[in-house]
């Protein structure tokens, strides 16, 4: 059992208020001569590692009560509690009112009544089915409308059930990344992980990217939005839907992931994704006329980057994908590579690539299929017989300079 101080609310006192939902579980007085009956107001901070449904034992005037946390409450909230008292006789448990963070005070300042009774709707039918509706910035809005829906946006926020929409919640793939730092940075509870990211859900359109983004080398790219935190998923809503006119640049991060989308970036030397030092995943992603490359991961000496590809496609750009560096590791299953005006792979600087799955086509570009130099490795996983790489302007397979493509069966 918990236990909680209660401090006075400016020893404020009123009478017990007489509609049935505000009162409390005592029986009023009997005595017809007795003096009415009134409250005294207590404020209540929730003890650390205490939530929704926990008992906690408090302290009134030398007395102690116990008390359930009402839904929608975390450790630091503030509760305000009524103990009726009769004749300056105190009962035995105190009624909790309502959540607050400061005193009839909105998270924007304003000054804010109690929620409207007359709505008669429970805190857990807005918690569990009406604001599951809503999107972030509603949300937030909401809880500088009124106090009442302030542990609402605490436990959602905490429990990353709040994506960031765009371009409902903010209008801009440039603008959300500001936004995205601010709700990473200031997430209540347990941070954002690999296992449960912050999403950006990206609806059916094109979303231009406006930023430029300097590599580690120093390289300017224009339209290409620097994504600055670990622990991201953008997901749109399918390649023939959702359309970003631009590409990502993703250095020293981890847990990034894209999802159903086309990316295209027509800048100059503009590339889909350019990364380094980075772990990122790609999941039913259409690279398509990209200036440079739909994937370009440059030969960084020291950096560690994974690069883990599923269902994509990488067509008509120079090189589908540009691929180099010792502690490089990608993986391509099932992606189709076709129709670029170079290579559809080109690999070098003895990167490893890894092909897998039945699927996978790498066909109808313009110079090589696979081209592996300079002690790059291409390991396809499939059978010998398989059709991976053809039809492909100069060599379907092409090595130089120690470079290896070979087939092994798993």
């Amino acid at each position: 059992m918990k236990r909680s101080k209660s401090s006075k609310n400016q020893s404020t006192k009123r009478p017990r208020r007489s509609s049935a939902s505000n009162q409390s579980n005592f029986d009023p007085p009997t005595n017809e001569e007795a003096m009415p009956a009134q409250i005294q107001v207590y404020s209540v901070i929730v003890p650390e590692n205490t939530y929704s449904g926990d008992t906690i034992v408090i302290e009134v005037d030398s007395k102690e009560y116990e008390m359930v946390i009402p839904q929608c409450c975390s450790p630091g909230t503030e509760l305000r509690i009524e103990v009726p008292v009769a004749r300056q006789e105190t009962v035995d448990e105190p009624d909790v009112v309502e959540t607050i963070d400061e005193p009839d005070v909105a998270s924007n300042g304003s000054d804010t009544l109690s929620f409207p009774s007359f709505l008669k709707i429970p805190l857990d039918v807005w918690d569990h089915q009406l604001i599951k509706f809503l999107g972030l910035k509603q949300v937030a809005i909401m809880r500088g409308v009124n106090k009442f829906f302030e542990p609402c946006w605490t436990r959602r926020f905490r429990l990353n059930l709040l994506p960031l929409r765009v371009p409902y919640d903010i209008e801009t793939l440039d603008q959300a990344m500001r936004v995205i730092e601010i709700l990473i940075d200031r997430k209540p509870g347990l941070p954002y992980s690999k296992e449960d990211p912050l999403v950006v859900k990206l609806d059916k359109g094109e979303h231009q990217i406006t930023s430029s983004w300097a590599d580690q080398y120093g390289v300017n790219l224009t339209t290409t939005l620097g994504i600055t935190r670990s622990n991201v998923t953008f997901v749109g809503k399918g390649i023939d839907n959702t359309t970003v006119l631009g590409g990502f640049g993703i250095h020293d991060l981890e847990n990034i992931t894209f999802k159903e989308m086309t990316v295209t970036n027509t800048s100059l030397s503009g590339v889909g994704i350019r990364m380094g030092n980075a772990k990122v995943k790609l999941f039913d992603i259409s690279f398509r006329g990209c200036d440079f490359a739909g994937l370009s991961i440059p030969s960084y000496p020291s950096a560690t980057t994974t690069v883990v590809a599923t269902h994509c496609e990488f067509a008509n750009s120079a090189f589908g994908a540009s691929v180099y560096g010792s502690l490089t590791s990608a993986t391509f299953k099932n992606c189709v590579f076709n129709a670029n005006q170079y290579d559809g792979i080109f690999v070098s600087h003895k990167v490893t690539v890894h092909l897998r799955g039945e699927n996978t086509a790498i066909h109808s570009n313009k110079r090589d299929g696979i081209c592996a130099y300079r002690s790059g490795k291409v390991i396809i996983h499939l059978p010998s017989h398989h059709n991976t790489s053809y039809n492909n302007g100069n060599e379907d397979r092409d090595t130089d300079g120690g470079g290896t493509i070979t087939n092994v069966e798993d």
